[in-house]
């Protein structure tokens, strides 16, 4: 379990780097597509290994966007 959790760890990096390319006016739409479609098969999978509910994760991201929502006022 514990390296396919860190292979998820990389795998979410790997969507960071697509995403910083992206910034810096590099036009790679299908490598952002297949690296952003690796971090979410990971969360998803995370999900499995943690047992956590789809409930919590709403309730965390609600938390989180409300907090966003907050900052921004």
């Amino acid at each position: 379990m514990e390296i396919k959790v860190y292979d998820c760890h990389g795998r979410v990096c790997g969507a960071t780097q697509a995403i910083s390319k992206q910034i810096r006016g590099y036009d790679n739409r299908i490598g952002l597509l297949e690296e952003m479609a690796d971090a979410y098969i990971c969360l998803e999978f995370l999900k499995s290994i943690f047992d956590i509910t789809p409930e919590e994760l709403q309730k965390a991201m609600d938390v989180k966007l409300q907090r966003e929502r907050n900052k921004q006022r």
